[in-house]
């Protein structure tokens, strides 16, 4: 990640945090994306990576192994098995030089390609080619909206709608 970009993470967030705290309830949820730029510019200036380095790739795939290598132990010493495995596979082999987890840049895109094309708007919907955003995006209460989210507070004009 480049400064600009968690610039720009902390502007999206920040505006997600509002607009959820102004129109519906704040909940854990939304409270940890509307502060991940924090997280994130931690992990830029200790690491000098951003939050890909934290993927879910192969997890689950883990914890079935650990499920089967505990259902397959006797029950008293179940969990002395599982974390001896644990200690092995994650520490002393990797002390020794037996480490093959490396990091891998990641190209994926969370993004659907129809959305970087000019018959598409930037969140997904159809659109006439010449217009900038779809009927959804350019309608008059979505910038009613962004003005509530850029203020910080419900404004008149949202009350009407209500």
């Amino acid at each position: 990640m480049t400064d600009e970009e968690l610039k720009a993470l902390s502007g999206f967030c920040s505006k997600y945090f509002r607009a959820s705290s102004l129109f519906v309830r704040t909940i854990p949820t939304s409270w940890t994306i509307g502060h991940v730029s924090v997280h994130a510019r931690q992990l830029h200036e200790k690491l000098g990576m951003g939050l890909g380095i934290n993927n879910m790739k192969g997890r689950e795939a883990k914890h079935v192994v650990l499920a089967k290598f505990a259902r397959n132990s006797h029950h008293s010493s179940r969990w002395h098995h599982v974390f001896k495995h644990e200690f092995i596979s994650l520490i002393r082999l990797r002390e020794n030089g037996y480490d093959t987890t490396t990091y891998k840049c990641s190209n994926d895109v969370y993004i659907p390609k129809r959305c970087l094309t000019p018959e598409f708007c930037h969140c997904g919907e159809p659109k006439n080619v010449l217009e900038f955003k779809c009927a959804f995006c350019s309608d008059k209460i979505q910038n009613v909206i962004e003005d509530c989210v850029t203020k910080g507070v419900i404004t008149n004009a949202v009350k009407e709608y209500m």
